[in-house]
């Protein structure tokens, strides 16, 4: 491992607190945006106090939601309506996604969303109108500005502002935006990385490290949820932006999930006087070590995991399983136990019971930041292998090395959604993989050759809370889709001759999983939600679940079913109910083929 950049910044209010013209202004109105969190941005407010200056501090991060939490009592309120900007520089729809999740925070309430073109600062007008019928009338800036990215592409994207009005007149005195800390660490990872001499041969390095210690936020509902993470926004912005770059670098398309650059590691920790970035390279052969030490692994992850030996016990689990209880319990499911080796040189496991009903696949773990899948496929193989005749194959954890990866990064922070460890050590979807050597593929031509099934169950997650790219235009870039949680869905594809069936069979399983204790509420609830900030569902509605289906004669099985929960992030009973689902869901999809089969 080589460290090539390493370099540290002062924060924004040390360098406002110090900024000689602030004392000019003391006679005045003082506004301050930052992506801080409350403490930090009372704390600022309080030692300009102390200089003098009445300032206010708020947060340039959602500030919408900030001003509700912060600001102003729920409890009295009858109905709110909010006009959310829009501008001409960026989705129609990009300012209402901001405000999430303020419809599900005042679902009891009237809530009216109405559009408001703007063309220079954009701003929420809100009137709020209690039980009384007394309303009071709010300005919320938010505070953004146009800056041209890493693919040469204008993004309005939020930033620091520096704001002085008349204190008798209102007039504007002075304003300016600024890039604040974790703007300028995201901008010198990216500009290092855009003139770094990478090479002309994939991968270009084993992994790349990029370690930030900075102060940040982080807001919880009052049952301890995370709501939305500055850290996690940070990480979630440099990983595919820096997946981006090497996309147009090598000449792909942008998108494109062959694309094998190495790891990519953001490692974005929490931090408190300045912003500390270092930026480590292992090359291509190295075997990276673990990103935490020992003592942060015991301390912060759930060691008694490991003790978990029997299918019975994962239902009492309520957080993503480590690596070496998911090889027990595989263990338990009687078959032809087969291996395959991953680039990092892990061991995937799998096993083929051979019976005389139509073959099944059932896999996890393509996307290692995606659990309930994992726990979903253990219990869903437990189940096929108590079936008489069920011939089927089973590979719990497709993706060792983003696994693990995961399983570090849930050390450091548990709640957030870790898309880094996402694909494979090459950096690849395993899925998409374009030549040999295969490593992970392996496991899955094996399990599909092996058995000869038909159909293929793959079992998924995403967000489970809002997914952001702040520093390039908000809105994650090529998965719009995927921005803030729609409930539990299905896709489903399909090669030509198998057109006919894939539509009965989806109509059949989705009317039975539809029944699925608490899943018909849940999936409702969440897909109002999602209307609220993000219009309708573009997929159709079969029994309350959102599905989509596509042909793709390129797949290797007739039809292909992805489940999709909303687990990325959950525990707790919100971890069991997504793994309960995915269990339901593969005996539902697996009885109704074998019916099928059987009538035809």
């Amino acid at each position: 491992m080589t460290v090539l950049f390493d370099n540290t910044l002062e924060l924004s209010s040390t360098q406002l607190l110090a900024d000689q013209r602030v004392g000019a202004w003391s006679e005045h109105k003082v506004e301050i945006w930052l992506f801080a969190d409350l403490q930090t941005r009372q704390a600022l407010s309080a030692d300009l106090d102390k200089q003098g200056i009445k300032a206010e501090v708020f947060s340039a991060y959602k500030p919408l939601l900030h001003f509700f939490l912060e600001n102003q009592s729920l409890q009295d309120l009858f109905r709110v309506e909010i006009r959310y900007p829009v501008h001409a520089a960026a989705d129609s729809k990009r300012f209402l996604l901001e405000a999430y999740p303020l419809a599900r925070m005042l679902q009891d309430k009237v809530l009216v969303w109405i559009a408001h073109p703007v063309q220079e600062c954009p701003h929420y007008e809100v009137t709020c109108i209690d039980t009384r019928g007394n309303a009071t009338h709010h300005t919320i800036l938010a505070p953004n500005q146009i800056f041209s990215d890493h693919l040469d592409r204008s993004t309005l994207c939020p930033t620091g502002l520096l704001r002085v009005t008349h204190s008798e007149t209102g007039d504007l005195i002075h304003s300016e935006y600024f890039q604040t800390e974790i703007q300028q660490a995201y901008r010198q990872v990216m500009q290092w990385v855009q003139t770094h001499p990478w090479g002309q041969d994939e991968p270009y390095f084993e992994r790349m490290v990029i370690r930030i210690d900075l102060p940040g936020s982080e807001l919880f509902d009052v049952q301890g949820t995370l709501l939305s993470s500055t850290y996690e926004a940070l990480h979630e912005d440099l990983y595919f932006s820096i997946l981006e770059f090497f996309q147009s670098y090598s000449g792909r398309p942008q998108g494109d999930r062959g694309l094998q650059p190495g790891q990519i590691v953001p490692d974005i920790r929490v931090g408190s006087e300045r912003v500390r970035i270092q930026i480590s390279l292992f090359p291509v052969g190295e075997a990276p070590p673990s990103l935490i030490a020992t003592s942060e692994k015991e301390s912060n992850f759930n060691s008694d995991l490991a003790t978990i030996v029997n299918v019975s016990d994962l239902q009492a689990v309520n957080r993503p399983l480590c690596a070496t209880s998911v090889d027990r319990v595989l263990s338990t499911i009687k078959g032809n136990a087969f291996e395959v080796t991953s680039r990092q040189a892990r061991i995937i496991q799998g096993v083929v019971h051979a019976g005389l009903k139509p073959a099944i696949v059932l896999t996890g773990g393509q996307h290692a930041n995606e659990p309930s899948g994992v726990i979903g496929a253990l219990r869903g193989g437990h189940w096929l292998a108590s079936v008489p005749e069920a011939h089927f194959a089973l590979v719990p954890i497709e993706n060792p090395d983003g696994y693990q990866l995961y399983e570090e990064y849930c050390s450091l922070h548990p709640q957030h959604m870790h898309h880094a460890a996402r694909y494979t050590g090459l950096g690849d979807d395993l899925e998409y993989r374009e030549h040999a050597p295969w490593y992970e593929r392996s496991a899955r031509m094996h399990a599909v050759a092996a058995t000869g099934a038909q159909l293929h169950l793959s079992l998924h997650g995403y967000p489970a809370h809002e997914w952001t790219r702040p520093f390039t235009g908000y809105v994650p870039r090529g998965f719009e889709l995927w921005s803030i949680p729609k409930g539990f869905f299905l896709i489903v594809r399909y090669q030509s001759a198998f057109k006919m069936l894939a539509h009965e069979w989806l109509g059949k399983i989705t009317s039975q999983i539809a029944l699925i204790r608490g899943l018909s509420e849940f999936n409702a609830e969440q897909l109002k939600v999602y209307a609220a900030h993000a219009g309708d569902v573009p997929f159709e509605i079969h029994h309350g679940i959102a599905c989509l289906l596509m042909q793709n004669d390129s797949q290797p099985t007739g039809i292909k079913l992805v489940t999709e929960f909303p687990d990325e992030s959950v525990l707790g009973e919100a971890f069991q109910f997504a793994q309960q689902v995915q269990t339901e869901t593969v005996r539902i999809a697996c009885e109704t083929w074998w019916q099928l089969h059987q009538a035809t």
